[in-house]
This record gives C-alpha cells, sequence and structure tokens, in this order.
C-alpha cells in the first residue's frame, strides 16, 4: 500500500487533493503536511515508508522550488509531484528543472482526479 505526503497550506486544497486521491487510488495511506518543515519532519520519521511527495506549488513562507530541492537532497528516491493552480509554463518548468517529476493543475474535481490518477506510474 502506498504512502502519498500531501505538502499544502491551504487546508480546502488539503482536503480536494484528499478526495480526490480517495477517489483514483483505492488502497493508499495519506498524510497531511500543512508546512515545509512538517512535511520534512514527516519525510525524515517516516522514511522510507513515503513513496511520493505531492506539494503545493505556492507554500507560505517556504518556496517550492527550494523544498524540491531538499527533498532531493534528503531523500533522493521519493518522486515529488507538484500540484498547481498556476498556469505560468515557465513556473512548471522551474519546478521539473529543479527535480519535480511532473507538474499537475487543480482544476475541476473531476480533471483534477484524473490528472492525479497518472501519478500511479510513480508508485511502487
Amino acid at each position: 500500500m502506498p504512502h502519498i505526503l500531501i505538502v499544502d497550506d491551504d487546508k480546502r486544497d488539503a482536503q480536494l487533493t484528499v478526495f480526490a486521491l480517495e477517489d483514483t487510488l483505492v488502497d493508499g495511506h495519506l498524510t497531511v503536511a500543512r508546512t515545509a518543515r512538517d512535511a520534512m519532519a514527516a519525510i525524515e520519521r517516516q522514511a522510507p515508508s513515503v513513496d511520493l511527495v505531492l506539494v503545493d506549488g505556492h507554500i507560505d513562507g517556504y518556496p517550492a522550488t527550494e523544498f524540491i530541492q531538499l527533498i532531493g537532497i534528503v531523500q533522493p528516491t521519493i518522486p515529488v509531484v507538484v500540484i498547481t493552480g498556476s498556469n505560468n509554463l515557465a513556473e512548471h518548468q522551474r519546478f521539473v528543472a529543479v527535480g519535480a517529476k511532473r507538474v499537475i493543475r487543480k482544476a475541476g474535481l473531476d480533471e483534477f482526479a484524473a490528472n492525479l490518477a497518472s501519478v500511479r506510474d510513480l508508485l511502487p
């Protein structure tokens, strides 16, 4: 059963992500962290059981690009996927350039859930 860590400082967006994942991934353990600091503590505490990190593209107080790089240093085997409401392709490219495996747009629930289903190939 895969373990997915969701990092999102917006409670409603985190709940939407959980709901969409529960709708698309039948089995799995989901953990939500509201800050980059909490997420890193969870990764360090629960590694190697974390199989995937879904991180909001805009975490309050911490640039997502730096957070992605930090995960790559601390646990380089954990794939990181950025979830964002942004349409800015240059920003998406920056996320990938620093180590994100892909970028998924937060859109309507059905589209978001379908896009999240694409992370299955990153799970064990």
